[in-house]
């Protein structure tokens, strides 16, 4: 075989490889305490890249087409003024970052792959909406006293948006970027999550031991129904619904696990130890994989929700806590 040909088989293999990456399902996890996003491989299960970012890296979430992965730093413990992270899921590089958004970050939702929200919660006690291609900010829209873990819409023409210091949960109409409705939910809410039907947000309730139910399409005079409060662990912290529609996911910090809601009846069917400060949440686009970030271990516990069991733990990097599946193509 000539030189020439083993050089385009080499090639051709090295391409083969890079798209196998790019079509491999894929979770990230923002470590807070090693500045870095660890990305895992869902078929193998395994940490195949550590991609450094801002300082505290707090929450993580993709763009819709899948091509982008956006990342709140924090940036306490440097002079730089908090950021938001871009990175390409086909290459796990940071291809920019979007500065002057605030005195302080905590999380970012993508709605399409044009437009980002973050929280700001410090010194505007707002929602930053970012013009993702032009890479600028272009409003601010306040809502309640430290918003904290925010949620669209599945059709993405609304944003659900937890207070922690109001106790309340605000609704915000995406295309004219004002407030609409507001509902009074407890203690420290700290994220919601919206049901695949888009009829129910649910609303962690970090003082409280429990998770709010708020009926997301009633809206009479500004004002969101609750319908159920259901009692979980101390200090549950993000949440999320399974696309099946099956199930919530509370990871609760106190116990150190998964709190797990079935939908039609709104009580615990199953709390699956995971880990101490057990923090993050999010699910594999098929529900049958969650994946839970452990504060102190370190590690990502990965659980199968089809017989409700631990299936393996991995170790990140210090401190994680937000974390997102992205599907691969």
């Amino acid at each position: 075989m000539t030189k020439s040909k083993i050089l385009a088989i080499s090639s051709m293999i090295l391409v083969l490889s890079s798209l196998n990456a790019y079509s491999a399902d894929k979770v990230y996890v923002a470590n807070q305490d090693s500045d870095t996003v660890s990305v895992i491989d869902v078929e193998s299960l395994a940490v195949v890249e550590n991609i450094s970012v801002g300082d505290i890296p707090h929450n993580v979430n993709h763009t819709t087409d899948r091509s982008l992965v956006l990342v709140t730093n924090k940036n306490l413990n440097v002079s730089e003024n908090p950021s938001l992270s871009i990175i390409s899921s086909a290459t796990d590089r940071v291809l920019d970052s979007i500065e002057n958004i605030g005195s302080r970050v905590e999380h970012v939702v993508a709605i399409g792959s044009d437009r980002a929200y973050v929280t700001e919660d410090l010194e505007r006690n707002a929602v930053a909406v970012i013009d993702i291609p032009q890479r600028r900010i272009i409003n601010f829209i306040e809502v309640g006293v430290k918003p904290h873990g925010l949620w669209p819409t599945p059709e993405g023409d609304a944003l659900f948006v937890p207070n922690q210091l109001s106790g309340t949960l605000n609704k915000i109409d995406v295309s004219s970027g004002k407030v609409v409705g507001e509902a009074q939910v407890g203690r420290t809410p700290t994220m919601a999550a919206v049901s695949p039907d888009g009829n129910f947000v649910y609303v962690t309730l970090y003082g409280e031991r429990s998770v709010a139910v708020v009926n997301a399409g009633l809206v009479e005079s500004g004002r969101l129904q609750i319908n159920d409060l259901i009692a979980v662990g101390e200090h549950p912290a993000q949440v999320a619904v399974t696309p099946d529609g099956k199930y919530v996911l509370v990871p609760c910090e106190g116990p150190g696990s998964l709190y797990v809601i079935d939908t039609s009846t709104h009580t615990v069917v199953a709390n699956i130890a995971t880990g101490a400060g057990a923090h993050g949440v999010d699910v594999s686009e098929d529900s049958n994989l969650a994946f839970v970030a452990n504060r102190e271990p370190g590690t990502v516990s990965v659980i199968n929700l089809n017989n409700l069991t631990l299936l393996k733990q991995i170790k990140v990097g210090d401190n994680p806590a937000g974390i997102d599946f992205v599907r691969g193509e």
